[in-house]
Parts: structure tokens; C-alpha cells; sequence
């Protein structure tokens, strides 16, 4: 039997490390925090969270949707849902019923009740 070098073998091994040894997470499922998620919630998420109740991490980054979204750091990439409250900066798209940033907005930020406690650009 013969061994050869598989590319694509190692490709996956050092993209598997690179999840294992990131500090954020890329997916996280929350039914309520902090018990009923996937990810403990003084961790971030970098990649998409689905806040299938009401959902907090430390940071989040990429694509968030849920009934109730708490980032308690900074937020980045499109953010969607009933309740949206981030106490850091949130850069990209913003939209909810009620979306709360504690400090600056850079992007868009919409919905019935929209708050900025910072400055919107």
C-alpha cells in the first residue's frame, strides 16, 4: 500500500485546529441566556447566532437574528430581531422593534424604536 499526501486532508486538519483554537465562537443557539444556549455567554460569536428567545454573548460579529439579541461588547455585521441591545459600538445594519446601542452607531440603524447612546454615522 502506498501513501501519498492528500491536500485536502491537510486542509481540513489545520481548518479544524483553527476552530478548536479560536477564542470566539462561529455558532451559537440560544433558547434563553445564560442557561439555555449553546455558548457560554462570556464568550463571542464570530459566524451566527440564532436567539431562537432571548440570547447574550460577550461580542458579536457576522449575522444575528433572534426575538431577543444582548451583546454586552462591541456588535458588527447585520443584527435582526424583535429586541436588539448592544452596550458597546455596533458597526453594519441594525433592525428591530426596538434596537438599544449603548455608545456609536457606524452603518444603519432602524426599527420603531431605535436608540443610540453615542453618535450615529
Amino acid at each position: 500500500m502506498t501513501s501519498r499526501f492528500q491536500p485536502w486532508t491537510a486542509a481540513a486538519v489545520f481548518f479544524a485546529a483553527g476552530l478548536t483554537c479560536s477564542a470566539d465562537a462561529f455558532f451559537q443557539v440560544g433558547l434563553w441566556a445564560p442557561d439555555l444556549q449553546l455558548v457560554n455567554q462570556e464568550r463571542s460569536v464570530s459566524g451566527i447566532r440564532f436567539d431562537l428567545g432571548y440570547g447574550r454573548n460577550a461580542a458579536m460579529q457576522w449575522f444575528d437574528f433572534g426575538l431577543g439579541n444582548h451583546t454586552t461588547g462591541d456588535g458588527a455585521g447585520l443584527q435582526l430581531g424583535l429586541v436588539d441591545l448592544t452596550e458597546g459600538d455596533f458597526a453594519g445594519l441594525q433592525w428591530g422593534v426596538y434596537t438599544d446601542t449603548s455608545r456609536d452607531v457606524a452603518g444603519w440603524q432602524g426599527g420603531l424604536v431605535a436608540v443610540t447612546g453615542g453618535s450615529l454615522a
